[in-house]
């Protein structure tokens, strides 16, 4: 491996950490824990955990019953942000894995997602959602395959550079929407533990 190519690896990494940073954040967090919390607690504030999970249990449920068939359009945008948020996830691990790219891409998207929807379950800012699971393991598919056509063309460290780099404008784009939430959670954080300790 030359020097620039330990470099890019470097780089990559670096905003492959970065972008998990933020992937983290929206998905558990919808970028405002407090907002998020409220939401949920008080949706399900009179349900036990099994109820919880029962209610989102079957996939795309939501689509054709419950109350929120009136929201569609809003439930469908949510899948698809789902899903593409998990693209890059995909991409960059198809990246970083050398064997098994496909089968270990599938893998981690699915219990990386499991893990989301657990931990926002028992934290009470998020509801267990298996249609989230699946929209996040599909992202996660599509993004191997992104990543697959850019390494098998011509020229593919230089794609991949021009991928990082706009990965870089793309996070500082965001960067002070993210500082504003990050401090807006920070100073409501105790309100939320509170909450937390009393239901537990």
């Amino acid at each position: 491996m030359t020097k620039n190519d330990q470099l890019l690896k470097k780089l990559s990494l670096i905003v492959f950490i970065v972008y998990m940073l933020l992937l983290f954040w929206i998905i558990m967090f919808k970028c405002n824990l407090v907002q998020s919390f409220t939401d949920t607690y008080l949706f399900f504030k009179d349900f036990t955990i099994w109820e919880r999970i029962n209610f989102h249990l079957i996939p795309f449920k939501d689509y054709i019953e419950g109350p929120f068939i009136s929201q569609i359009d809003t439930i469908i945008e949510d899948d698809i942000l789902n899903t593409l948020l998990f693209i890059p996830f995909g991409m960059y691990l198809t990246y970083f894995i050398k064997r098994k790219r496909f089968i270990k891409t599938i893998l981690i998207s699915f219990f990386l997602s499991c893990f989301f929807e657990v931990f926002q379950l028992f934290s009470l800012i998020g509801s267990f959602s298996t249609k989230d699971i699946i929209t996040n393991t599909i992202g996660g598919i599509f993004g191997y395959f992104v990543c697959r056509l850019i390494i098998k063309k011509n020229n593919s460290i230089t794609k991949i550079k021009i991928l990082n780099i706009i990965s870089i404008i793309v996070i500082i784009a965001f960067m002070p929407i993210i500082i504003y939430a990050v401090l807006n959670t920070l100073k409501h954080f105790h309100l939320y533990v509170d909450i937390l300790k009393r239901t537990y």
